[in-house]
């Protein structure tokens, strides 16, 4: 039963991995961008630093939780299966706190 609902979410998953691999790749584009052409705005300092790699660990992150919902989707096991949603809530906690971290600070250290 388990493995027929994994193999029905296959497409949906490789969406998913391809849009947060995206999304990665846009926000570090946008940050680099930002801190070459607009170092006045958000001057570059330890703070914004440490916001910029807290925002990239948690995009990092959700890669990672996709690309491991792939795997176990490749695997078929259906104790994998169970393994996977407590890793992947795990993980999705995790990264939603060093997201909403980084941020917090990144924006403290606008009004520095």
């Amino acid at each position: 039963m388990f493995i027929k609902e994994i193999d029905n979410n296959e497409k949906v998953i490789k969406k998913d991995f391809y849009a947060s691999l995206l999304m990665t790749i846009f926000v570090v584009t946008l940050t680099i961008l930002k801190n070459v052409f607009f170092p006045k705005i958000n001057h570059i300092t330890n703070i914004s630093i440490i916001g910029d790699t807290l925002i990239f660990i948690c995009l990092i992150l959700f890669d990672v939780m996709s690309l491991y919902k792939y795997l176990v989707l490749k695997l078929k096991k259906a104790v994998i299966y169970f393994i996977s949603k407590k890793v992947e809530i795990f993980l999705k906690n995790i990264s939603i706190i060093m997201g909403i971290s980084g941020i917090i600070i990144l924006n403290i250290n606008i009004f520095i």
